[in-house]
């Protein structure tokens, strides 16, 4: 071991123990991360990312910088995780939605109707990740090392016809993700699986009816409002969330300076960028959908209910039998997750998107 590093360790131990970490290298130790996303730019995800790393680069003195690929310059969303394995960037926004088999445990986020409250599902997630040593392995496995993770909000359709209820979705093409499939097939829809960035040239050129696995903030950024300008608040909950990820090489390799750097800041992230980020864009997105003419439609809870009952166990089991190939207790796991979540519920307050546009929109 070097000196270098030595005396490095030495001081990240005291700064540990009298404050927030800072960075002190020498100039040569500079280095730049490519970080792709397939989200715009100014979503309220790269926003915060963004905020992060300006951040990050200040506390280690410029030491660390970040180059930034957005909406699917670099990488699109289905290839990502392979995409930072392979070192074609070293940080990626993962979807663990896209790739069911290589990260079983973590697509938990997916199991339909469990939370609409993104800051109970995110914290609960982190959790999860912290306890449990097979969700980390998933990562490690395939190359990664997780920073931290980016829950999506509440799921919302965008639909060319308006979607009162439940019967509404019967024989329409609608475009879904992980378990967000069977739960549409348990009511008679057609759910076709395409990653994010391919839904509005479908939506525009017909192929789909409607798509969910959105969001108030990212469908208004993707567009998907002015070609389906119905959006549907069907109470349905959180459908996923994607974690930003580093080459697992590439972190072993950096300063151990720079790594408590980023560990630290990674616990900041929710709280003190994300989830502030995500507000503000939601308000922003509502308001923009409504000037373009937008109608907001939130289903009345009969009919939320009625696709639950529908749905039944299915999209669990699917989960389970899938999480359980991973040697892991998937009944014990979701259980301790599904807690999580209802303790932060009682401590975490967090207005819907569906019901806080459709309260504005009622207002004007």
């Amino acid at each position: 071991m070097t000196s270098r590093i030595i005396k490095a360790r030495r001081a990240l131990a005291a700064a540990l123990l009298f404050g927030s970490v800072t960075f002190a290298a020498p100039a040569s130790a500079e280095t730049t991360l490519t970080l792709a996303s397939y989200v715009p730019e100014h979503a309220a995800s790269a926003t915060s990312i963004k905020a992060w790393a300006d951040e990050v680069t200040k506390r280690t003195n410029g030491e660390l910088k970040f180059r930034f690929f957005w909406a699917g310059s670099l990488l699109p969303a289905a290839d990502m995780a392979q995409g930072v394995r392979d070192g074609r960037a070293d940080i990626g926004l993962v979807a663990q939605v896209y790739i069911p088999s290589r990260l079983p445990l973590s697509t938990v986020d997916s199991v339909p109707f469990m939370t609409s409250n993104v800051r109970a599902f995110g914290h609960a997630f982190v959790d999860m990740y912290a306890e449990s040593e097979a969700m980390q392995a998933e990562y490690a496995n395939n190359g990664l090392h997780m920073l931290f993770f980016a829950p999506a909000d509440e799921n919302l359709f965008y639909s060319k016809t308006e979607l009162n209820g439940v019967a509404d979705l019967k024989d329409k093409r609608i475009r879904a993700i992980g378990l967000g499939a069977p739960a549409l097939q348990a009511v008679g829809a057609s759910p076709v699986a395409i990653s994010q960035d391919q839904v509005y040239e479908s939506l525009n050129k017909g192929l789909l009816d409607a798509t969910s696995g959105a969001t108030m903030d990212l469908g208004v950024d993707f567009g998907f409002h002015t070609v389906a300008p119905n959006i549907i608040d069907p109470n349905y909950g959180i459908y996923a969330s994607g974690s930003y990820s580093i080459n697992k090489a590439k972190y072993d390799a950096l300063d151990p300076a720079v790594t408590t750097v980023l560990d630290e800041m990674a616990g900041k992230f929710l709280d003190d960028y994300f989830f502030p980020d995500m507000q503000a864009a939601v308000a922003e997105r509502c308001d923009k959908a409504l000037a373009a003419g937008a109608k907001i439609i939130v289903w009345d809870s009969k009919e939320t209910e009625a696709w639950k009952t529908a749905i039944g166990d299915t999209a669990r089991q699917k989960w389970l039998e899938t999480a359980a190939a991973t040697g892991a207790d998937a009944e014990a796991f979701l259980a301790s997750y599904e807690a999580k979540v209802r303790e932060n519920e009682k401590t975490m307050p967090w207005d819907g998107a569906g019901e806080s546009c459709a309260a504005k929109a009622a207002s004007r």
